[in-house]
């Protein structure tokens, strides 16, 4: 797995209380220790939240008299500053309602800074407890649709999970998820530019296969997908489709198990959904939906009691995916197959030699009995006379040579194998 500490941001780099996302309610910065304000534009508030990347703090826009979100980047690093500047970009072309909007970006005393939509509201994942799946697919529609407005601009998010969507304060309809941090999202038209190949970036529990792997030229619309869905099943089950103990084992999980139905965790919940779920969370990107709106318009589908046309990967699938991960076994196991077509076709032939490939594991075993007491008594021997007082050993040494030297006249009348266990038995 490729440099996965240094590239991680970690599910810490990107909750929304912690870094880019814009919760109102958190304890205000101590005077005094608040960025410079960018000019006399903006007055600084105080502080909403601290992430890997960078600070972020509410603050006046005194210009238009609203309030907004001012994200500071912490240090200095010339890499680090270009990505914090096209995530700006990025995020800024974006006019939809469900993502939070950009309006200004700069630098005051040597610090870049963004300034964007104050969105005061809670994590998706904390304001999904209790509600009806429904409600739930609701909002996931509505993200997914926000995210194919970022797709049509050829900007892919690549870290989508409950933390980094806000759930809008309201009642009913009025709450309206937002998609925040693009802090991992790359242009298209501009190509990965400040990602090495073979680097891995995101949270272990949402990346799809292809980013587990640090496929950089596979990742795609397909990729958001698959955290869309990440964050449908979690919402759905409450928890992450797959956890370990250590990020490498959550990459792991991710690569080469398959979640768990939801409705093994969730047995209440509608097929349909479930469906809708698994597809995006499809190990190959050509099984999930073909994009982002495709999954909206299924869930749109879903929402309206219309039947979905999501379907799970056919079984053929599954089994070339599991043959593939498996190969030795169904190997193996093909072998195997054939071997119990032979032995049926020959009837009497085939138990003969079954006998036969009996006795000689029977005498195998045999031998294998015999040359482990023999190699233990040598060992015995060798012990003893090294635990004597200083002395010549060339006699015990010719003893055991001797012992060897039997041991190694029975392989020409051994079989294959046989003389196998003696070479080892010799070493």
């Amino acid at each position: 797995m490729s440099r996965l500490a240094p590239t991680l941001p970690s599910e810490t780099a990107a909750r929304p209380a912690e870094d880019g996302a814009t919760v109102a309610g958190l304890p205000s910065e101590p005077p005094g220790t608040a960025p410079a304000a960018p000019g006399a534009r903006y007055e600084v508030l105080g502080l909403l939240g601290r992430g890997g990347m960078g600070d972020v703090y509410r603050a006046r826009d005194r210009t238009l008299g609203r309030p907004v979100a001012l994200k500071f980047l912490r240090g200095a690093d010339p890499e680090r500053a270009m990505r914090f500047l096209r995530e700006a970009r990025a995020q800024a072309r974006i006019d939809h309602a469900n993502v939070c909007k950009v309006f200004d970006a700069g630098e005051t005393n040597g610090q870049a800074f963004i300034a964007m939509q104050l969105v005061e509201g809670e994590r998706m994942d904390v304001a999904a407890r209790g509600l009806a799946p429904l409600e739930k697919a609701r909002w996931l529609k509505a993200a997914a649709e926000a995210v194919e407005a970022a797709h049509a601009l050829g900007v892919i998010h690549r870290d989508l999970k409950p933390s980094n969507i806000m759930v809008l304060p309201g009642e009913g309809a009025r709450r309206e998820p937002v998609i925040m941090d693009f802090g991992l999202a790359y242009e298209a038209g501009e190509g990965h530019g400040l990602t090495s190949t073979g680097a891995v970036m995101g949270t272990p529990a949402y990346m799809a296969p292809e980013q587990a792997r640090g496929e950089l030229e596979a990742i795609g619309a397909h990729t958001d997908v698959y955290g869309l869905g990440a964050t449908l099943y979690e919402l759905l089950v409450g928890e992450p489709p797959f956890t370990g103990a250590t990020p490498l084992e959550t990459l792991n999980r991710v690569l080469h198990d398959d979640p768990v139905p939801p409705r093994e965790r969730v047995p209440e919940l509608d097929a349909d959904l479930e469906t809708v779920c698994l597809k995006c969370l499809s190990k190959e990107p050509a099984l999930r939906y073909a994009s982002a709106r495709a999954l909206a318009e299924d869930l749109g589908r879903y929402l309206d009691g219309a039947p979905i046309l999501g379907q799970r990967p056919r079984l053929t699938h599954r089994l070339r995916r599991a043959a593939r991960r498996h190969r030795g076994v169904v190997f193996v196991s093909g072998v195997s197959l054939v071997g119990m077509l032979l032995l049926a076709g020959f009837g009497a032939r085939a138990w003969l030699a079954e006998r036969d490939l009996q006795a000689r594991t029977a005498s195998r075993v045999r031998l294998a009995e015999q040359l482990g007491q023999q190699v233990q008594e040598v060992e015995a021997f060798v012990r003893a006379f090294q635990a004597l007082p200083l002395h010549d050993t060339r006699p015990e040494q010719q003893r055991v040579r001797e012992r060897m030297a039997r041991m190694g006249a029975l392989r020409p009348g051994l079989e294959d194998g046989g003389e196998g266990l003696v070479r080892q038995a010799l070493g």
